[in-house]
């Protein structure tokens, strides 16, 4: 359980918008103003470097810890 909330807070520090569009209080469609804004910020941040970009992907299942494609997508 402890391992849960340590990348659920790496992942709020690395990507801040992502708490406010995910909160369940309040629904947000792609095309709202708001969320447009919040998705060119997190844009920004994963494409900043190689490290968030692989740091986003490891941490939505993409790529394994090693830096691996995961299985389920074919590595």
């Amino acid at each position: 359980m402890a391992k849960q909330s340590t990348a659920s807070q790496r992942k709020k520090d690395l990507y801040p918008v992502f708490g406010e569009m995910t909160s369940p209080a309040k629904n947000i469609r792609l095309s709202d103003p708001e969320a447009r804004e919040a998705m060119a910020a997190a844009k920004a941040v994963v494409t900043a470097s190689k490290e968030n970009a692989l740091r986003f992907l490891q941490s939505v299942g993409i790529v394994t810890a090693s830096g691996r494609l995961a299985k389920r997508y074919g590595g």
